[in-house]
This record gives structure tokens, sequence and C-alpha cells, in this order.
């Protein structure tokens, strides 16, 4: 299962990077919403973690962007965030569908919810 984990902080990426790999998931990352919109068109993936606080483009406009974008593949798309804000919560399952996992990450919630979106 193939990955895709935006966040503009590196020390996020590499824990969820580390975390994902280790429980046997291929994963890319990308630090901006632009560079997952590249990645997204360079190849498919089954999940894309999406970070709601970035500059430039935050994750609910990337998350818009990526569903008008003609290569995307339609993959389950998951909120990350240290945000606890009922708002932003409940827009992120709106817009996508699935939960939100929040930061910091804990292996045993971040598996969890990629297992329960994945359904595996």
């Amino acid at each position: 299962m193939k990955i895709l984990v935006v966040d503009d902080d590196e020390i996020n990426l590499n824990i969820a990077d580390f975390i994902l790999k280790k429980a046997g998931y291929d994963v890319m990352t990308a630090r901006s919403g632009k560079e997952c919109l590249e990645s997204v068109r360079a190849g498919s993936f089954d999940l894309i973690l999406l970070d709601i606080f970035m500059p430039e483009t935050d994750g609910f406009e990337t998350c818009k962007m990526l569903k008008n974008e003609p290569l995307y593949n339609g993959a389950p798309i998951a909120f990350l965030t240290a945000s606890e804000d009922k708002e932003n919560v409940e827009k992120a399952v709106e817009l996508s569908g699935n939960e939100c996992i929040f930061k910091p990450f804990k292996a045993d919630i971040l598996t969890g919810g990629v297992k329960r979106i994945l359904g595996k």
C-alpha cells in the first residue's frame, strides 16, 4: 500500500514516514499542497494523509484541488492536525469523508487510523 504524507513540518514528516514504513507501508512525503499535487500527477496512492495547516495552500484547499485533478485516482484522504478545534475537525471529515489523525503522532494511533481507512 502506497501512502503520501503531506506536512510542512519536516519532523512530522520524518516521524510519520518512520512509523508507516515500520508498519510495512510504502511512503512518499511532500512538504506543501503544491508538492502533493505534483506527487499525485506523477503516480497513484492508496491513501493521502494531508496536514490541515500549511502555508500558501492549506490542507482544505489542497483537498479541493486534488478532487479536481484529472490524474487523482480517488484515493482516500485523511487530515492530519494538531488542533482539536471542533469546526476544523468537522470540516475535515466533511471534505474527505474520513477521520482526522491527531499530532503529535503515536504509532498505534497513526497506524490504527490508516488501517481503518484502508480497511486493512
